[in-house]
């Protein structure tokens, strides 16, 4: 079986975000990476090289194709890429807040290992 391939482009011409196609199990139907996420994320979180076009590119992946998608709080998910990890072992985790019906903005994205608790809407292989 080919590897899924992550999904993200430019939608709109001279746009300066990121549009990456989400997993249909978080009902929805596009999520926006800004530039002023990524450089937050580079303030923030320095262990990330948040800037490398690769770093875009498994966030869309974590997106488009995750381990497990978990619920937050405040009409938020949690997209969470046990294959994108760092080098303790922590899965890629992608925090996304639902804005509208069917749209979704990265709010933040960072490295660390789920609580025994979080409340999982969809894990792989559980369909």
């Amino acid at each position: 079986m080919a590897a899924l391939q992550p999904t993200y482009e430019r939608r709109v011409p001279l746009s300066d975000y990121y549009v990456c196609m989400p997993a249909s199990h978080s009902g929805l139907t596009e999520v926006r990476l800004y530039p002023e996420t990524i450089l937050k994320v580079v303030n923030s979180h320095p262990e990330i090289p948040a800037g490398l076009p690769s770093i875009v590119a498994a966030v869309a992946a974590a997106v488009a194709a995750p381990s497990q998608i978990e619920i937050s709080y405040g009409h938020s998910y949690m997209f969470v890429d046990y294959g994108s990890s760092n080098r303790s072992g922590d899965p890629l985790v992608v925090a996304v807040k639902r804005i509208g019906a069917t749209s979704g903005r990265v709010k933040t994205f960072y490295f660390a290992q789920r609580p025994a608790k979080a409340v999982v809407l969809w894990r792989q292989g559980h369909d």
